[in-house]
């Protein structure tokens, strides 16, 4: 059911007062990020973004189109081993940004290895991303000391 107020005119009508929003980006702090020639420029700067979490953050890290890192996201944060997403949230800062490219990012507290759901992700947020116009160049599983990159790997749809 939708709210909605109403107030009389002078003429006696019903109107229905409607709200009016603005988006805004607000941005939070500011830190030094490299130019991304390949996925450890990006792995350098996440492992510093996601170090000592306790549970599984999902980012999108916003490029322009000389692959200059222009902001980057936590989308969501999980439990220890799963986290949910949908493109509509991975896109939403990119977009507000006017990012050209994006790599998406996740930590996993133990195994660098995919999951099947983070396969599946992937895929769906390539396809996701060709229908907005901004190319997923990659998806980052960060650990530890490791990271698994699904662009070096092939896995890249």
């Amino acid at each position: 059911m939708l709210y909605c107020d109403h107030t009389r005119t002078e003429k006696g009508k019903d109107m229905q007062l409607i709200p009016i929003y603005s988006v805004k980006l607000v941005r939070e702090k500011t830190v030094k990020y490299p130019t991304v020639s390949n996925a450890s420029n990006v792995v350098d700067f996440l492992k510093n973004y996601m170090k000592n979490l306790d549970r599984e953050h999902f980012v999108v890290v916003m490029l322009d189109t000389h692959h200059n890192i222009i902001g980057c996201n936590t989308v969501h944060i999980g439990t220890l081993n799963a986290t949910l997403v949908h493109p509509r949230e991975v896109f939403l800062t990119p977009l507000l940004h006017k990012a050209h490219n994006i790599i998406i990012a996740h930590n996993h507290l133990a195994e660098c290895n995919p999951s099947d759901e983070d396969l599946s992700i992937t895929k769906r947020l390539v396809e996701a991303g060709k229908i907005l116009g901004i190319q997923v160049l990659d998806h980052i599983i960060v650990c530890n000391d490791q990271y698994f990159s699904f662009q070096e790997n092939g896995n890249m749809t």
